[in-house]
């Protein structure tokens, strides 16, 4: 299946559906492959060093006749036959798995963030501080007008 359809590439609905559909023609057309012989007739073999067995282990295992197409000419007909519809897929695509889900805003995003996070909670105090930072500096400005107008009056 991996041949007919890569993990790593993302496919529609109906191009994951019709490489399925390749890939069980052509595992049930050679799936009955006869054994290649000699042309003594005698059957052929093949020895194989497999990774799990160390040193000199070994296996001998008999050599297939070659895989065959044969499926891919018939289904290039069927497909030449098709052409002349244009009835589209014969099954729709089922919607998507977050076609049933609602999509949140940005202000619910940022206040249920900042009812369950610190940050958004400390960020607000620290507004409201430099409020009050600033009222203080204010307050100060003035006072020291106020003591500088007094030290003239008196003067």
């Amino acid at each position: 299946m991996n041949h007919f359809a890569p993990k790593l590439t993302s496919f529609s609905y109906h191009g994951q559906l019709c490489r399925q559909h390749l890939a069980a023609l052509h595992f049930n057309e050679n799936v009955h492959r006869e054994v290649a012989r000699t042309k003594s007739g005698n059957m052929q073999y093949r020895v194989v060093f497999p990774k799990y067995k160390s040193g000199d282990d070994f296996a001998v295992k008999t050599v297939n006749k070659p895989m065959t197409f044969n499926y891919v000419n018939k289904l290039l007909i069927a497909t030449m036959e098709m052409c002349g519809q244009t009835n589209g897929m014969p099954t729709p695509a089922p919607p998507p798995l977050t076609s049933g889900k609602r999509k949140p805003t940005k202000h619910f995003h940022r206040q249920k963030y900042c009812s369950r996070s610190p940050p958004c909670f400390l960020l607000s105090l620290c507004t409201m501080t430099m409020t009050l930072l600033s009222l203080c500096t204010m307050t100060m400005t003035l006072l020291s007008l106020c003591t500088m107008t007094m030290t003239l009056l008196s003067l």
